[in-house]
């Protein structure tokens, strides 16, 4: 399981590094992201939510289990 997290982990940070402006923080693009994807503007983001992020910010290597670790 840490193996999955890890693989999950190094790629978002991938895909948030290369989406940054330079010099902007990785956690601010993320914060960005999710308030962007918080489509019910609840101040959280769902699972279906996050996932849609995921998805457009080119994440790949999450499932269930990824999910199940994280929420």
């Amino acid at each position: 399981m840490s193996n999955i997290k890890t693989t999950f982990e190094k790629e978002l940070r991938t895909r948030l590094a290369q989406k940054a402006k330079p010099n902007q923080p990785e956690d601010a693009l993320l914060i960005k992201a999710m308030k962007f994807f918080d489509l019910n503007n609840s101040g959280t983001v769902s699972k279906d939510e996050f996932s849609k992020a995921l998805d457009r910010l080119g994440v790949n290597s999450y499932n269930e289990q990824v999910f199940d670790t994280f929420l």
